[in-house]
């Protein structure tokens, strides 16, 4: 399947924004704006100096202002330009009023006088009162070297244009480069059956503020491969209230064409309440160091059962138009998963499939009775005398619904799901995660 852009800076699947990213990627430039020296190397062309305001993700941001006499303002930093590279680039943003367009992108530039050779027609979209990333996919820049100019600098700039008196803020500046013989890139999506409802996953561990800033897969255990591991999201991801906020943290796994045991590359993201997976920066897509190629896809959760793609899927390298990357949608019907009955089905409204929720154990079989079971660790979560009692305000395995709370019994519990994975009617039935 095949992902288009609705607009750059955000991928869209129907009406849905898609950002994905991985921290690892050949080089990456990353300009927060912070401390005593976070101005260096940034030039501007009007002589005005550039103020610092309230931050995204730490105690700093940019802030350009702008006012009828001077509608327009431009910042630019110099990054090495390399038309062999794939470019991708990202910036937190917000600003005073909607009526304010801002624009990050990658151009050549004559720092005399502030003018672009207009060479890079593919730049990001702001405007938002509210801070939230906003990125350009990675793909081939134009071959065309201005070096030879005395005066041209390839630069990242970031813009701001109003017809009133306004100021706009950026944050946490990424541009990140990969080399095309080592890179593919992947869009995922995924729902999972213990939260979801009605179309969609509540992001109550996000609410709560329980989301831990690094991944939790390393820690509990899963073998990382081609990279993968460590992956942080900055803070300013916990403060989104709408449904490109995240639930929580999944991973996202390559295995080889001919061996699907063989986990090639990992990578960690935070999946959306729409279910679009995210990389820790919150922009673009997935990038794998792997060359591009046939690779199984496979998608995990601490308490969910992992599930896999049938077939291989083609990962594609970067080209000149970002406009396109090889997706795969777990929450469709139609995607054809390894094994039988990989996924569940979340309702008949929507007919999207989820994962099945509580392997509280991690161990790739949920179990509701017997040795090793899923449902007793429940219990003794929440103290093991009181089955009414709860666990409250927690990132744990136990909380199959993730709504922040251990619960045995009652209401919005955590063990009916488990016992409703299994069958239902039958204690004693298992369910094995269908990944070879």
């Amino acid at each position: 399947m095949k992902i288009t852009a609705c607009y750059l800076g955000m991928w869209c699947v129907g009406l849905l924004p898609v950002l994905c990213g991985a921290p690892l990627l050949a080089q990456q430039y990353h300009f927060d704006f912070e401390g005593p020296n976070g101005l260096n190397g940034w030039v501007q062309d009007n002589g005005q100096p550039i103020a610092l305001g309230p931050g995204a993700s730490g105690a700093n941001a940019l802030a350009l202002a702008v006012d009828p006499l001077n509608p327009v303002r431009r910042v630019y930093h110099p990054i090495p330009f390399n038309s062999a590279l794939a470019y991708r680039y990202s910036s937190w943003m917000k600003a005073s009023d909607t009526d304010v367009n801002q624009r990050v992108w990658l151009d050549w530039v004559h720092l005399n006088d502030g003018s672009a050779y207009g060479s890079n027609a593919y730049y990001t979209i702001g405007g938002n009162t509210g801070w939230r990333p906003f990125a350009v996919p990675p793909h081939v820049l134009p071959p065309v070297d201005h070096s030879s100019d005395p005066n041209a600098e390839f630069c990242i700039v970031l813009e701001v244009s109003a017809n009133g008196t306004s100021t706009a803020w950026f944050d946490d500046v990424m541009v990140e480069t990969s080399p095309l013989a080592t890179t593919a890139f992947l869009w995922v999506r995924l729902l999972l059956g213990g939260p979801y409802s009605n179309g969609y996953m509540p992001a109550n561990l996000r609410l709560q503020n329980l989301l831990p800033a690094l991944e939790p897969y390393t820690a509990l255990g899963y073998a990382q491969a081609g990279g993968g591991g460590g992956e942080v999201a900055p803070t300013a991801w916990w403060s989104f209230n709408n449904l490109d906020g995240p639930v929580d943290w999944v991973r996202v796994e390559l295995r080889s064409a001919m061996d699907p045991t063989v986990v090639v590359a990992t990578r960690q993201g935070l999946v959306s309440q729409m279910g679009s997976v995210y990389g820790a920066d919150g922009t673009s897509a997935i990038a794998f160091n792997v060359a591009p190629g046939n690779y199984y896809v496979a998608v995990r959760h601490r308490n969910h059962l992992g599930c896999m793609t049938a077939t291989p899927v083609a990962l594609s390298a970067p080209v000149a138009t970002p406009s396109a990357h090889t997706g795969v949608d777990f929450t469709a019907a139609a995607t054809n998963t390894w094994g039988v009955n990989a996924r569940k089905v979340g309702d008949t409204l929507y007919n999207y499939r989820v994962l099945w929720p509580g392997d509280t154990n991690g161990n790739g079989t949920i179990k509701y009775a017997g040795a090793g079971n899923d449902r007793d660790p429940l219990l003794v979560a929440i103290g093991g005398g009181v089955p009414t009692g709860t666990l409250p305000s927690v990132y744990n395995p136990n909380d199959v619904n993730l709504d922040g709370t251990v619960k045995y019994a009652g209401s919005f519990n955590d063990r009916d799901p488990i016992l409703t994975s299994v069958g239902g009617v039958v204690p004693t039935a298992t369910r094995a995660a269908q990944l070879p």
